[in-house]
């Protein structure tokens, strides 16, 4: 009986967790390399304009495509996003932005990630380096 009792009580407080952080950004996971919940650009447009998500932590995964003046442009493959960084970005590299949301009120603005910071995305034992 008691052998069956911890795994059975881990495996509710995973469940529990992972519902938690479910409710946080439906349509999120979490990346083992980062420690992060992943999330999407569609995502992240789809909740344009919920105050909810306003200013919350995100991370999302892909390449920055262009830069235009101070601002870059990301792309996650299932949308392009501007993020607002202090930091320079590498160009054409797979890497995690970490940051948080910036939204757009009433559509004044463009919506965008204030970049907090970024990592590269390890490949089976290898990664792309910081420049």
């Amino acid at each position: 009986m008691k052998k069956l009792l911890l795994p059975t009580l881990l495996a509710f407080g995973a469940l529990a967790l992972n519902l938690h952080a479910g409710d946080a950004y439906p349509d999120s996971y979490h990346h083992h390399h980062c420690g992060c919940h992943v999330t999407s650009v569609n995502w992240i447009q789809a909740n344009q304009n919920n105050l909810e998500y306003d200013n919350n932590k995100v991370t999302v995964i892909g390449k920055i495509i262009e830069k235009e003046g101070d601002d870059y442009i990301f792309s996650d493959g299932t949308g392009r996003i501007e993020l607002d960084s202090d930091i320079d970005l590498p160009l054409g590299k797979e890497i995690a932005i970490h940051g948080r949301i910036d939204e757009a009120y009433l559509h004044i603005g463009p919506l965008q990630i204030d970049v907090d910071g970024w990592n590269p995305v390890w490949h089976k034992g290898r990664a792309h380096a910081k420049n």
